[in-house]
């Protein structure tokens, strides 16, 4: 099942001020499986790219 853009857009506002929001938004932004947001190093993450961009190793 996919998600719709007013489905992420739910996600998000259910996240803000929560303690892991980051998760919930970079998640969805860079197609990540749950398990691959929670083992993500930040420094993996660029957010300034577009789109957004993840160097794995």
């Amino acid at each position: 099942m996919s998600s719709t853009a007013s489905d992420a857009r739910a996600v998000l506002d259910a996240a803000k001020g929560q303690r892991n929001a980051a998760r919930w938004s970079v998640a969805p932004a860079l197609g990540l499986r749950q398990g691959e947001a929670l083992g993500l190093p930040w420094d993996a993450v660029d957010l300034e790219a577009i789109p957004a961009m993840l160097t794995v190793s």
